[in-house]
C-alpha cells in the first residue's frame, strides 16, 4: 500500500511541475499579424495607438488596437514614416506582439 501512495504522490508532483511550466510559458509575448484597414490612430495618447479593422480566420470582423512604441518600424509604400502620416482608411499590414496586458505593434506597413 505504501508503494502505491508513493507512486501517486510522485505522479502528482510531476503533474504540478509540468502544469507550472505551462503557466510560466503563457507570459511570453505571442507574435501575430493582421492585414486590414486603419480605423484610427492616436498620436496624443501615451503610448501612441493604432486601430485596425480586419477579419479573423472564420471571416468574422475583428478590431485590433495596438500600442505604437518608439522602436516600431513604420513604412508607407516602402519608405520610412511616422505614425502621424498614417491615415484612417489606409490599407495596412501590421505585425504585433500579444503580451499579457497589451498589444504592441512592431512593424506597420501602409499601402496607398
Amino acid at each position: 500500500m505504501k508503494r502505491v501512495w508513493k507512486y501517486n504522490a510522485f505522479c502528482l508532483v510531476v503533474f504540478l511541475c509540468l502544469t507550472g511550466i505551462a503557466f510560466a510559458q503563457d507570459n511570453k509575448p505571442i507574435k501575430r499579424w493582421v492585414t486590414g484597414t486603419v480605423i484610427a490612430t492616436d498620436t496624443r495618447a501615451i503610448p501612441n495607438t493604432i486601430v485596425v479593422n480586419t477579419r479573423d480566420w472564420k471571416g468574422r470582423e475583428l478590431t485590433v488596437g495596438a500600442q505604437v512604441l518608439s522602436d516600431t518600424e513604420i513604412t508607407v509604400n516602402g519608405r520610412p514614416a511616422v505614425l502621424q502620416s498614417v491615415n484612417a482608411g489606409d490599407k495596412v499590414s501590421m505585425i504585433y506582439f500579444r503580451e499579457p496586458a497589451r498589444l504592441v505593434a512592431k512593424k506597420i506597413e501602409v499601402r496607398r
